[in-house]
């Protein structure tokens, strides 16, 4: 995974970060529902075809959870630690 990626290397380099931004960061997480889309003309060929989405998306209820759930247990195996006054704050 990229993040853990980028965790190890900010770490092996003693590096300081205050904050980063991860663009896209709901398609890192899965989706915790099943749903199922007709996709649309620019799928070309396979335009109507029904598929399942695989990954959170903007757009859904539980895509923020998903993330916040993945990233808070991608920084507790890279062995952060979160704030008690908030738990979105990691050291």
């Amino acid at each position: 995974m990229i993040i853990e990626d980028i965790l190890d290397d900010w770490d092996s380099q003693s590096s300081h970060v205050d904050s980063c931004d991860v663009t896209n960061a709901y398609l890192n997480a899965d989706c915790r529902e099943k749903i199922w889309v007709q996709i649309g003309p620019e799928f070309g060929e396979d335009e109507g075809l029904v598929m399942i989405i695989k990954k959170a998306v903007y757009g859904l209820k539980s895509s923020g959870a998903s993330w916040r759930n993945m990233i808070s247990q991608t920084m507790k195996d890279a062995r952060y630690k979160n704030t008690y006054v908030d738990p979105d704050v990691w050291r």
